[in-house]
């Protein structure tokens, strides 16, 4: 007989549930891949130890504190931070492991190019190629925005793309009426 027999039965029914329900979380916790047998727990748990201590040394004059030791805390700090940025993404659906980065990432060639192309004389801007990029980056941010998992990588790429064509088509428009308007004038001084 358990020591939880000594106690009526429904008290001792609802104290059994608790410790069983309790040990099945420290059981889950501890063979976790985080758990208490892992360096994934006691790396940080020491970590912590690092802020503790820095919050001590606040009352100290600054004149003893260790710039050298300061300078390689924060270097640490921005390193896990990174560390873990980078392994967030990498995992991620949209990831550097996935087409939907990859795809995207080739695809910024086509806002790049046309924001070089902006450099160039208005006249020399093809409409035709410059209209069917307009639509194919409108098909595909509105493809980045449905697919699931969403890729926001793949959106913001071809809202660049489309902007930029955008600006492309207005100057060329812009200077296809400056044109008329200089053939108006010509026109008009020749009479």
């Amino acid at each position: 007989m358990s020591y939880i027999g000594c106690l009526d039965s429904a008290a001792g029914c609802k104290i059994q549930k608790i410790v069983h329900i309790k040990m099945n979380i420290l059981r889950s916790f501890w063979n976790s891949p985080t758990g208490l047998k892992t360096t994934h727990f006691w790396g940080p748990a020491f970590n912590w130890s690092l802020p503790f201590a820095a919050a001590m040394d606040t009352k100290k004059p600054p004149e003893t504190i260790s710039v050298n030791m300061t300078g390689g805390h924060k270097i640490q700090k921005i390193v896990h931070i990174k560390m873990n940025i980078l392994r967030s993404f990498w995992n991620s659906p949209t990831g550097l492991k996935t087409t939907h980065f990859w795809g995207p990432a080739f695809n910024w060639s086509l806002p790049f190019a046309a924001a070089m192309d902006t450099k160039k004389p208005p006249e020399t801007i093809s409409v035709n190629m410059t209209g069917v990029m307009c639509v194919y980056s409108a098909l595909c941010m509105r493809f980045a925005w449905m697919v699931r998992p969403r890729n926001p990588h793949l959106l913001v790429c071809h809202v660049s793309n489309e902007t930029v064509q955008l600006y492309q088509l207005s100057r060329w428009f812009r200077a296809q009426r400056g044109l008329e308007q200089n053939k108006k004038d010509a026109d008009a001084d020749a009479e």
